[in-house]
């Protein structure tokens, strides 16, 4: 008995501990407890303020749905009034223990009361009420009494159904004394539960039952619907199910799922005036449906466990893909309700290299650990600027970082938030020279280009093995002009600078570059922002 009481009250305080309701249970306690510390180091104790923080406290607890919740709700306060006695000791004040004890009584009882009002209440009241006014206008009406319980399968939720079926044993078929006992098949035992709400019954201990039992009166929905629909269903004694039991009932009826027995309905105590409200048929078809509905009920369970996890999963997966490709990217390959493919389309976009100056003579004077630092230091506070202002990182190329705008998702700003990116691109990289020392005779810069136009854009590569990157022209326009760029320079095409608000930048022409592949061409090299344009 001890060993199975210690079993539910384990169950309760994991099903607390799981609730998303323990972490504010938890943030109010350390609250009453910083109150406590307060209150008795100035030696002024505020009783109504320590109240509505005990019963803030409490509440939580009853809206978790636990079982056990008067114990467990009397534990929970354990911490407090140990941190509350020992407070006292430490400054002298003894009184304020006891008076916080007592503040602790009466909270407690008015919780408790509250949650036993909130445990008589049931759901689908008004449907009940509906029926029960059918029920005595049509008491011939078989379907009608049917449905009075059936509602019992509607339900999902293990509490709710023990609440309505204690609920239809006492008001449908007018049993004094009714348990529902629920089967563990690894012990063989069928374990009671009682109504939510109510203490335990210690006159009702768990049934140990042969191996045997499970399957030889498991119900059979067909053959058992034809019982009903024949009238040939009859009441068995509980003895006459489990002749080892030492306690006899008026009726018992499997509960059954899957070809299994998963509990218990008896009906123990009846009075001798009720007895015709205890019709075979409509007990049977009531042990069915409920049956059905604890299997609803773990069915329910085991799917949001496993909804859980695959949306745990899911973001998982695309937390760790972000890492290899952008987060728009990542997460269109998450959404994708196919399969990803190879292929492209055209787009214009825009496209930013932004590469190091002077990193590879660098490379030479320091060690490879630190230069390895050096870069991915660079390279994270780059892409965390990049991806704020809506680039999509294609690909790290040495010590450089080619950046799509315009792909995945295409606006009608891409080519100035390119731009813009471009110059807050050249401040950070300011910003984080400042503390960093380089080798004498050692520099390192930033230089930038961009070059606007259609490219193809997608998933390149093999079945087995792509990437999501764009090809064309422009992407190759935009790494020669890259090697025109200094230290410190913004180097743009002429589709780019023609896509710019006129006057937004100050800039000089580099009129009649040369570009290898390409035809001569102006390019124009940007030195500081006039205005700013909303992004």
């Amino acid at each position: 008995m001890a060993e199975f009481a210690f079993s539910k009250i384990t169950t309760a305080v994991k099903s607390l501990i799981s609730s998303r309701l323990f972490i504010i249970y938890i943030g109010l306690a350390i609250l009453l407890a910083a109150a406590d510390g307060y209150f008795i180091s100035s030696r002024e104790m505020s009783h109504a303020i320590r109240g509505l923080l005990l019963a803030a406290m409490l509440l939580p607890l009853t809206l978790t749905g636990i079982e056990q919740f008067y114990i467990v709700a009397a534990a929970a306060q354990m911490p407090n009034l140990l941190i509350l006695l020992v407070l006292s000791m430490h400054y002298g004040v003894p009184q304020f223990f006891f008076t916080g004890l007592f503040g602790h009584i009466i909270v407690s009882a008015g919780i408790f009361a509250f949650y036993w009002q909130l445990s008589l209440s049931y759901i689908s009241e008004n449907q009940f009420a509906k029926l029960k006014s059918d029920l005595k206008e049509n008491e011939d009406l078989s379907m009608q009494k049917l449905l009075y319980f059936s509602l019992l399968g509607c339900l999902r939720d293990k509490t709710k159904v023990l609440s309505q079926a204690y609920h239809v044993l006492e008001n449908f078929f007018k049993a004094e004394k009714a348990v529902i006992y629920l089967a563990n098949h690894e012990k063989n035992l069928l374990i009671p539960n009682f109504r939510p709400g109510t203490p335990a019954d210690s006159n009702f201990q768990p049934i140990l039952v042969k191996p045997d039992f499970w399957r030889k009166h498991s119900y059979d929905p067909d053959k058992g619907m034809l019982s009903l629909i024949g009238g040939k269903t009859s009441l068995r004694t509980l003895k006459q199910l489990i002749p080892e039991s030492s306690a006899d009932a008026q009726a018992a009826m499997p509960l059954s799922a899957a070809n299994i027995v998963t509990g218990l309905v008896v009906i123990f105590r009846q009075k001798e005036e009720n007895k015709s409200y205890l019709d075979p048929a409509h007990f049977a078809a009531f042990a069915y449906v409920l049956g059905s509905a604890f299997e609803n009920c773990q069915t329910n369970l085991v799917v949001r466990q496993l909804l859980d996890k695959a949306v745990q999963k899911t973001e998982r997966v695309e937390s760790a893909l972000g890492k290899y490709v952008s987060g728009d990217v990542a997460k269109g390959i998450i959404d994708s309700q196919s399969h990803v493919a190879l292929g492209g389309k055209k787009a214009r976009i825009s496209v930013m290299i932004a590469d190091l100056r002077g990193f590879t003579r660098l490379s030479g004077t320091i060690p490879i650990e630190g230069l390895v630092l050096l870069l991915n230091t660079w390279f994270e506070r780059a892409c965390t600027l990049i991806s704020k202002n809506g680039g999509t990182i294609d690909k790290f190329m040495g010590d450089g970082i080619l950046v799509l705008f315009g792909a995945p998702n295409q606006g009608v700003d891409d080519t100035i938030r390119s731009v813009y990116t471009a110059f807050r691109l050249q401040e950070e990289f300011a910003r984080f020279m400042v503390p960093v020392k380089l080798p004498a005779g050692c520099s390192l810069g930033l230089g930038v280009s961009i070059s606007t136009g259609e490219a193809v854009v997608g998933n390149f590569g093999s079945k087995n093995r792509m990437e999501y990157t764009a090809i064309g022209e422009t992407v190759n326009l935009a790494a020669r002009i890259e090697k025109v760029a200094k230290s410190g320079e913004i180097i743009v095409d002429e589709a780019t600078f023609k896509s710019l608000p006129p006057e937004s930048f100050k800039f000089s022409i580099m009129s009649n570059v040369e570009i290898k592949g390409a035809a001569t061409q102006n390019l124009y090299q940007l030195h500081s922002v006039v205005s700013n344009q909303e992004m």
